[in-house]
């Protein structure tokens, strides 16, 4: 059985970065939007249940505002105002500490405090970093960081592409057979790339139990996962990292193998229409949210290829009526 028959799906797996609609942050600009949010939130809730404690709300805003700016427009931030800056943040917090206490006694829906309470919480964390960061030099880890104080969903993800130091979203994982069609996508919340190439070909066989053969790139692969879609494939034409063994240099000397490795380029084509129908950035917030615009972004690109493919069969049949209407007249 070879890889020229029909009957046989042809898979390329790949991975690449969404990105959530969030700017490039820093822990003074994120507290900025934490505290801001708190402002003009708790405000709009405790005007509509007449809760009194937000009758300064907009000077407070516009307090806010200016503090941000001493520290922003310098190059190196000088500690008093940053001092005065986390101060002031600080104020602002129990003051709004109390207002979402009474809002809370007053019978305000539970998601509209949990909102509020989130907010605190994110402020609190990115007051503490900035007070270690700037006034006592120590480097925060990563892991500790927050990204977006709306969107839970951003991520830290280093490709190490050119011109790209970082992007903010969720890494996802798709799979594409030979005619362009996203067979399986899976959303990388946790992990590697190395730990999708198999639940990519399990998920993918459930349902197209044609898929044999399946390339994915160097950094998908690992010992493991070699041994694993050895089972499940008739070939898996990925190539190996590092120096090569005598076994492993003749079997990508294959020819059979180079074709299905020149295929594997395709994914790159495949990925670049998916973000041409939403998937470059996703505007949604949250996880749900996310997950439903990057699955009608697949929806959508498959449509696409239906239809074209449609397109292609209604014209080769008109092209094949026009030959036999001619044949006729010649006939006749």
């Amino acid at each position: 059985m070879g890889i020229s028959d029909a009957d046989i799906l042809f898979g390329a797996g790949d991975s690449f970065v969404v990105e959530c609609d969030v700017r490039w942050p820093t822990d003074i600009s994120l507290l900025r939007d934490a505290v801001r949010a708190l402002i003009l939130w708790s405000n709009t809730w405790a005007a509509k249940r007449r809760v009194p404690g937000t009758r300064e709300w907009a000077n407070n805003e516009e307090k806010l505002q200016k503090a941000f700016k001493k520290v922003r427009k310098e190059k190196c931030a000088i500690h008093v105002n940053v001092k005065s800056y986390l101060a002031f943040c600080a104020k602002r917090l129990k003051e709004l500490g109390k207002v979402v206490r009474t809002l809370e006694s007053a019978g305000a829906p539970r998601s509209r405090i949990e909102k509020l309470e989130h907010f605190m919480k994110c402020a609190r964390i990115l007051m503490d970093q900035v007070d270690r960061r700037v006034l006592k030099r120590e480097k925060i880890p990563r892991a500790e960081k927050i990204f977006s104080v709306f969107d839970p969903t951003a991520r830290w993800i280093s490709k190490d592409k050119a011109g790209h130091i970082a992007e903010f979203g969720v890494t996802i994982h798709v799979l594409a057979e030979q005619n362009g069609f996203i067979l399986v996508a899976m959303f990388g919340w946790e992990g590697v790339d190395k730990d999708f190439a198999v639940p990519l070909v399990e998920k993918a066989q459930e349902n197209f139990p044609r898929l044999r053969y399946a390339s994915f790139d160097r950094d998908c692969r690992s010992p493991d996962s070699q041994e694993a879609l050895d089972r499940k494939l008739d070939r898996d034409p990925t190539p190996k990292k590092g120096k090569l063994n005598e076994a492993e240099r003749e079997r990508q000397s294959d020819p059979e193998f180079a074709m299905m490795t020149r295929w594997h380029s395709r994914i790159e084509s495949h990925i670049n229409n998916l973000e041409q129908r939403g998937m470059d950035r996703v505007l949604s917030y949250g996880p749900d949210g996310f997950e439903r615009m990057v699955n009608l972004s697949v929806l959508a690109l498959n449509v696409h290829l239906l239809g074209l493919k449609v397109r292609e069969r209604i014209q080769e049949e008109r092209k094949q009526e026009a030959k036999r209407k001619r044949r006729a007249k010649k006939a006749v």
